[in-house]
This record gives C-alpha cells, sequence and structure tokens, in this order.
C-alpha cells in the first residue's frame, strides 16, 4: 500500500499535505536555515522542540523523514521521560499518533546506537581503476535529534542534532533515523501485522499503520488482504476478474454509487438472464469514468469480524465547451468476514461527485 492518506490529500485540498514549503533555497546550508526548518518541522508534527524536552529532563531519541522527493513523511520519538517507562511514539503531518510501550532491550539499543548516531565519516577513498559510477536518486531525508543522550565521551549533551540524506555516506544519521523505525514497528504490534513486502520500508509501514482506527489488529488484517482497490495501469483498465476477487461479494452486497443502488444477485432462474455481478458494475463504471481512481484515507475495525475502509474516489471530465476538471466524491464501505472466509464487502455508499476546488 502506497501512502494512502497523502494520496487523499491531493484530492481534499488540492494540494499535497506533505509538500515542504520552501523555507530556503535547497543549497543554503546556513544557520539560519537549519533553524527555520527545525521550527517548521516541529509545527509539522505538533511536536515540542528538542531543546524543550532537554529542558524537563527526558531522554529522547526521535527522526524526521522526508521521501525522496522532500516530502514530510512523519516524525518517529523513543521517550523516556521521569517517573515514566520508555515509549515510541509515531506522528504524522495530519494529527495522526500512535504511541506504545518500549521493551528493555529495544531501548537499550536505542541507546546504545545512539552513541554514534551524528558522527560524520570520512569519504572513502575512490579505488583505482574502478570505471564505475554509483548514482544515487531520491535518497531519503532524515533528521536525528537527541535530548540527555550519551555520546562516545560519555557525557549526556543536553542537545545533539544531525542531518542526512541516504545518497551520502558521510555520516550514520541516515542508518540510525532507519534504526529507530525498524524498532518503532516492531513495537507496535499493529503496525507489526502489516504486511512487510506491501510497503517500500519501515516508514512506509508506519505511515500505513497510521492510517489504522479502532481494532487496528482487524483493521491490520483487512489491509493486508486488501490492499489498494483495482486500478488503472499500462495494461488498461481493471478487468471483472480483479473486481471480483477484491470485492469477494455475496447475495447480500450492495453498492450505493452517488445514488444509483446496485444490488448484488446470485442466483437467477432458467430462461431469465443471468444477473449483472457488481463486479461487472464496477467495469462499467470505470468504463464511463476516465481515469477513475479510488484512495483510501482510514482503514478501520470495530471487532475482528467488521471492518470499515473510508476515501475519495475522482475522476476527469471535459468538453469541448469546458476545460478538463477533476471530479471526487467521498466514500464508505463496510467489510466483514467469518466461517473461515477473509474479507469481503458488504456495503460500498459514495457521495455524490464534486468539482474538485483548488487554491487560486
Amino acid at each position: 500500500m502506497s501512502l494512502i492518506a497523502v494520496a487523499v490529500a491531493l484530492l481534499l485540498g488540492g494540494q499535497d499535505i506533505s509538500a515542504r514549503p520552501a523555507v530556503c533555497d535547497q543549497d543554503d546550508q546556513s544557520v539560519a536555515c537549519a533553524v527555520a526548518e527545525q521550527a517548521r518541522l516541529e509545527a509539522r508534527y505538533r511536536a515540542p522542540s528538542i531543546q524543550t524536552e532537554s529542558a524537563t529532563g527526558a531522554q529522547v531519541f526521535r527522526s524526521f523523514f522526508y521521501d525522496g522527493y522532500g516530502r514530510d513523511i512523519l516524525l518517529v520519538s523513543f521517550e523516556m521521560r521521569p517517573n515514566m517507562p520508555p515509549m515510541v511514539v509515531v506522528r504524522g503531518n495530519a494529527e495522526e499518533r500512535i504511541e506504545a510501550p518500549v521493551a528493555a532491550l529495544t531501548w537499550d539499543r536505542v541507546e546504545r546506537e545512539g552513541i554514534f548516531a551524528d558522527r560524520v565519516l570520512m569519504p572513502m577513498a575512490a579505488r583505482s581503476g574502478n570505471d564505475e559510477v554509483l548514482i544515487c536518486m531520491h535518497g531519503w531525508g532524515v533528521v536525528v535529534e537527541m535530548a540527555n543522550a550519551a555520546d562516545d565521551s560519555g557525557y549526556r549533551p543536553a542537545v545533539r542534532r544531525k542531518a542526512q540524506n541516504t545518497c551520502d555516506h558521510d555520516g550514520m544519521a541516515g542508518s540510525f533515523g532507519f534504526l529507530l523505525a525498524d524498532q518503532a514497528v516492531l513495537s507496535i504490534e499493529a503496525c507489526e501485522q502489516l504486511d512487510a513486502d506491501k510497503h517500500r520500508n519501515a516508514v512506509a509501514r508506519l505511515r500505513a499503520c497510521l492510517v489504522l482506527q479502532g481494532n487496528t489488529l482487524a483493521a491490520a488484517s483487512l489491509m493486508n488482504e486488501k490492499g489498494e482497490p483495482p486500478g488503472r495501469d499500462y495494461a488498461g483498465t481493471p478487468t471483472r476478474q480483479e473486481w471480483s476477487d477484491w470485492l469477494s461479494t455475496n447475495s447480500t452486497s450492495r453498492i450505493d454509487w452517488a445514488g444509483v443502488v446496485y444490488q448484488e444477485i446470485n442466483i437467477y432462474r432458467a430462461g431469465q438472464s443471468q444477473p449483472v455481478r457488481l463486479s461487472q458494475r464496477m467495469v462499467e463504471l470505470t468504463e464511463t469514468m476516465p481515469d477513475l481512481a479510488i484512495y483510501q484515507s482510514r482503514v478501520g475495525a470495530r471487532d475482528d469480524r467488521n471492518g470499515w475502509i473510508e476515501g475519495e474516489i475522482s475522476y476527469r471530465v471535459s468538453s469541448e465547451d469546458d476545460p478538463e476538471r477533476l471530479m471526487v466524491a467521498k466514500y464508505r464501505q463496510e467489510w466483514s468476514r467469518g466461517g473461515g472466509f477473509g474479507w469481503r464487502m458488504d456495503n460500498w455508499v459514495v457521495q455524490p461527485f464534486r468539482p474538485l476546488e483548488t487554491p487560486e
């Protein structure tokens, strides 16, 4: 699954909520620029400054993450506050937040690896006679901050901070930041339940985990099994079989598509035409709505047998007289499972479509 909440934000607000405002020119390495970016990140994730954390006596190891296009993804923070057990906190860029206790072995590893997290490495010498050229594109960005954390001299400076792009090999902040993400996944059971093969890395897995609501373990199962809906690709529109496999409908399933209701009927009598299945209805809708795309913003569950998915749908309309427009609508799906079968879609309600309003 991709960064679904970010994708939906493109529809909801007309712009990507994770896009980074231009605080400074990307080549500006000045202190003023670093301070401005630090303040922006704190505001983005509603997180206290690392200086404030240090003043409370807390021991904090945290990392901000940007993806390969410079977009804000999330903040992972391992925290041990006075008179409190260690916790891991994951914050998204749209007020999402999850937290969980941290095992002693996990905390010990974070503390141990943090000793060298801000170390600067000497560049590797080029090997003579080697004509290979290594190209790194779209490296992820990591900003590591630590409060009251031991360094390699045995002292505990109030604050330590190091930024690094994963394409660079001049430090250890990048590997430490992703270590925090790995350990966060292992510390939060619902996040660990998400299929690692369906996510690019531990940070993407945590980003998907922020979408889970309610009974998050059951919601993780629903996300694992269903993933993203069928969509357009270079091979063409989704087939009936693809829709059938994804919906897994039965005789009680229904779709209310902007006021038009389609009911699944599995039984037909001799001499009558075979009923149209919901999978075929989705093929027909996809063919009449150019560039139909279904985005998921929340995946939740009430219990281990009943779940739901919410999001938005978009398609494009154009004519000779009007410019091309993007039409959008919110939706909610109800899913259930039982009797040894997987998740099936019971009810899908799509609200009326409206033109997407973009900022001027």
